[in-house]
């Protein structure tokens, strides 16, 4: 059962991740058709404002696969010579933070965007409601809080009965 949920949301975080990445390069291309324009006249209307959700989309719904992937950096310059249970349990420790921090971001932040939608809040130039700004982090955070729960699961039953519940994510192996 672990292992597939832990497969359906590695391809959901990944698929997110994607999207985010085709955000990002839209960002971009504003930005360079803005550039460009810029040498004519005026640029682009509302050109900070694209990039801005395009970064935020990209930085929130890419957040939950790097936890699956387990891909952030970590310092490990006294856990290195642990030994395998005791570096799971750590790690452990490290996804049951994280949990707390994620379930704390979204819970603060749906509020926030639920009052911003409420309000009626746009944005300042381009008059884009402040819902579609605040939606990818949303998004981010709850698929986050997810992936740490596997994490979790998977470092604490590691440390306790020797395996873990949990496949390694598909994939090339990580760089050391």
């Amino acid at each position: 059962m672990f292992s597939f949920l832990h497969l359906a949301l590695y391809r959901l975080t990944r698929l997110m991740a994607m999207f985010g990445a085709l955000f990002l390069m839209g960002g971009m291309l504003v930005t360079c058709a803005d550039i460009f324009i810029r040498n004519f006249g005026n640029g682009i209307f509302g050109t900070t404002e694209m990039v801005q959700l395009s970064v935020v989309t990209l930085a929130f719904l890419a957040i939950p696969y790097t936890f699956l992937a387990e891909g952030h950096i970590a310092v490990e310059i006294f856990t290195d010579r642990w030994g395998a249970r005791a570096q799971a349990l750590a790690r452990a420790f490290g996804a049951a933070l994280g949990i707390f921090f994620m379930t704390a971001l979204f819970w603060f932040g749906l509020i926030k965007a639920l009052q911003k939608i409420e309000y009626g809040d746009v944005s300042m130039n381009l008059g884009i409601p402040l819902g579609f700004f605040w939606a990818p982090m949303i998004v981010g955070f709850g698929l986050s809080v997810l992936a740490l729960l596997l994490q979790f699961a998977g470092h604490l039953t590691l440390a306790l009965a020797g395996r873990s519940i949990l496949p390694p994510p598909p994939g090339p192996p990580l760089p050391e």
